[in-house]
C-alpha cells in the first residue's frame, strides 16, 4: 500500500481552504494536518525551515512523495495574482543547484531565494535565470526529496506580481522562519507608506490561497492515482 503524500507549506493561512476538515495535530513543536491521502506540515518561511520540516515529515510518515506548496512572487509580467505555477524545474538561487519535478504537466522554472523579493530583485532574477516565479521553500523541500529518492512536486500560486511594491517584511522573519506580524504592525503604524501595499498583499494572499488550495487538491488526486506503491530511500 502506498504511503501518503507529504506536503510542506510555509504558513498555515496559505492552505486553510485545503485543510479545512483535515485532522490537526501538534507534535514536537510542529503543526500537521492529516487526510486519508496526504499529510501536510507547516514549516515556516525559508529554505532551511522547509528542509527541516520535510525531513521531519519523511521520518514521521512512510511518504510516497514530497510536495512543496504555497505562495510565490511572479517574475514574468504576464503572471497575475491567483495564477497557479506547477514548474518542471526548481533552482536554488544561492547555490545554483537544480531539481526536476516529476509532474508530467509541469512547465517553467521556479527559483528559491533567501529573502522575500521586491520589484528590482525580481527583474534581476528574471534576467539571470529566465525563470517564471520565486519562492523561499521549494529548493529546501526538493533537496530532501532528492536525498530520499522520493518523487517531488511543486504547486505555487502568485501572490505578488512583478511590479508590486513589497513592504519590508524580511526584517520581521526570524531564523526559524516565523513572520512576526505583531512587530511588523507596530513598525508599520509609523510608516504610512507601508499601509497600502500591506493591505494589498493581504487581499492578494487571500485570493491566491483559494486558487492554490484548489490546485493542490487536484494535484493530490493526480499523484494518488499515479502511484502504485511507496518508494524507499535510495541507498
Amino acid at each position: 500500500m502506498a504511503g501518503r503524500i507529504a506536503i510542506v507549506c510555509a504558513m498555515e493561512q496559505e492552505v486553510r481552504p485545503l485543510v479545512r476538515g483535515w485532522r490537526k495535530v501538534r507534535d514536537k513543536g510542529s503543526t500537521f494536518f492529516e487526510s486519508e491521502k496526504a499529510v501536510l506540515v507547516v514549516a515556516g518561511i525559508g529554505s532551511a525551515p522547509a528542509a527541516l520540516a520535510a525531513m521531519t515529515l519523511v521520518g514521521r510518515e512512510r511518504a510516497s512523495s514530497l510536495m512543496s506548496v504555497g505562495l510565490a512572487g511572479a517574475l514574468r509580467s504576464d503572471l497575475r495574482v491567483g495564477d497557479v505555477v506547477r514548474p518542471h524545474l526548481v533552482i536554488n538561487v544561492a547555490t545554483g543547484r537544480k531539481f526536476e519535478t516529476q509532474d508530467p504537466a509541469g512547465s517553467g522554472v521556479l527559483l528559491s531565494g533567501k529573502a522575500i523579493a521586491g520589484e528590482d530583485r525580481k527583474r534581476e532574477l528574471r534576467e539571470q535565470f529566465a525563470a517564471d516565479a520565486i519562492d523561499m521553500e521549494g529548493a529546501g523541500v526538493a533537496s530532501i526529496a532528492d536525498s530520499c529518492g522520493l518523487p517531488f512536486f511543486v504547486v505555487k500560486a502568485i501572490s505578488d506580481e512583478v511590479e508590486f511594491a513589497m513592504p519590508p517584511l524580511n526584517n520581521f522573519v526570524d531564523a526559524k522562519g516565523k513572520l512576526h506580524m505583531g512587530a511588523y504592525a507596530l513598525r508599520a503604524a509609523v510608516h504610512p507608506s507601508w499601509w497600502s501595499p500591506t493591505l494589498e498583499l493581504a487581499r492578494n494572499g487571500h485570493m491566491a490561497s483559494a486558487e492554490l488550495c484548489m490546485a493542490v487538491a487536484h494535484q493530490i488526486e493526480e499523484v494518488s492515482k499515479s502511484q502504485s506503491g511507496a518508494l524507499v530511500p535510495r541507498t
